[in-house]
């Protein structure tokens, strides 16, 4: 957040972060809870022009693209059949 002319402003990380909180939300074992906070995300999604991609934590991106990329090299080399 930061002040402009005395009023406080959201930046486009706030927006990001509290969607992805609410996306941590909609994992909720409550379905009412769940679908209700799924559709909030989304309208702010929508309102902010933001794609789930630009909420993902580029490190863990990485993390999960590994096995896949070594899955592929090791096959690849016709170690595996």
């Amino acid at each position: 957040m930061r002040q402009e002319g005395g009023k406080t402003v959201k930046t486009e990380e706030d927006y990001k972060t509290k969607i992805k909180k609410l996306l941590a939300l909609s994992e909720s074992p409550n379905e009412h809870e769940a679908r209700a906070v799924l559709l909030k995300a989304r309208q702010l999604m929508a309102e902010h022009k933001l794609a789930e991609t630009e909420l993902e934590d580029p490190v863990k991106q990485k993390v999960s693209l590994m096995p896949r990329i070594t899955f592929e090299i090791i096959c690849g080399n016709r170690i595996c059949n």
